[in-house]
């Protein structure tokens, strides 16, 4: 009889256990409480996820091409190249180049782990709009980070004559893609990143090679051949635009300031559901 009494409770107990976690699920989907990456995987926020990660990449490739052609051919962004750039300049004594990419480095190191910090001391489970409020937040700091950096450039005259400011606007425009950079990869989109192409292509490259037909809704992320093909071009025009309109017009170094603050109310804008 004990023993009967002693399963009855013990059955009891783990069958309210089961409920009131099964309650909980239900009652978090029902609130709307996700994490980012399965808020971002949702239909609804697909239209978002891709403008998004357009803009954005489209934000990097235009920075880039003005450090690159102003500021002696180091990226804010492309750490690839400026981590070559690195082994290039110890070998030839190059002090100054050095300096800068070594700066860049660890400027926009410290940008990743900040936006990075940001987004995980948020609740991880939350409402679409709180998603969307944090997600303003971190683009607001980049939007204020390549406003200074267009102020400093406009305001100082020409960088090529002017080596200090040339690392001071380094070091703010890689500051700027570093918290990008961190905010992009919080979305968990595999070998997707605004700031780097290298991991799109190679993952364009093996969508390529998928059987014909197959489709996005079973690839990890939804990162469709269209997709990647998008990203890439949009890093491309962006180099294009730079290179063609920086001689005769100097606005065009608060382009990217301007196409991050866009994107808050686009955020802001969008539905939760």
């Amino acid at each position: 009889m004990d023993t009967g009494r002693d399963t009855g409770r013990d059955t009891g107990r783990d069958a309210g256990r089961d409920a009131g976690r099964d309650t909980g699920r239900d009652t978090g989907r029902d609130a709307g409480i996700v994490t980012l990456p399965a808020l971002l995987r949702e239909p609804s926020q697909h239209t978002l996820r891709t403008r998004l990660v357009l803009l954005l990449t489209f934000t990097a490739g235009w920075t880039d091409a003005l450090c690159y052609l102003k500021l002696d051919k180091v990226f804010a962004s492309f750490m690839t190249g400026n981590i070559l750039y690195v082994g290039i300049a110890l070998v030839q004594g190059n002090g100054a180049l050095l300096v800068r990419v070594a700066l860049a480095l660890a400027v926009f190191l410290g940008g990743a782990a900040l936006g990075a910090a940001y987004l995980g001391r948020a609740p991880q489970s939350r409402s679409p709009r709180a998603w969307h409020g944090t997600l303003a937040w971190c683009l607001a700091l980049e939007g204020v980070l390549l406003l200074v950096f267009a102020v400093v450039w406009t305001s100082g005259g020409d960088p090529t004559r002017h080596p200090t400011t040339q690392v001071v606007l380094l070091v703010i425009a890689a500051c700027a893609m570093g918290v990008q950079g961190g905010l992009i990869g919080a979305f968990a989109i595999p070998d997707v990143a605004s700031v780097a192409l290298t991991g799109t292509v190679v993952l364009l490259g093996q969508r390529l090679a998928q059987a014909p037909g197959r489709r996005g809704g079973g690839q990890p992320g939804g990162t469709t051949i269209p997709l990647l093909l998008a990203l890439v071009l949009s890093y491309t025009l962006a180099a294009i635009l730079v290179t063609v309109a920086l001689p005769p017009f100097a606005g065009t170094v608060f382009v990217p300031c301007l196409i991050v603050l866009l994107t808050i109310p686009l955020l802001l804008l969008t539905p939760d559901r």
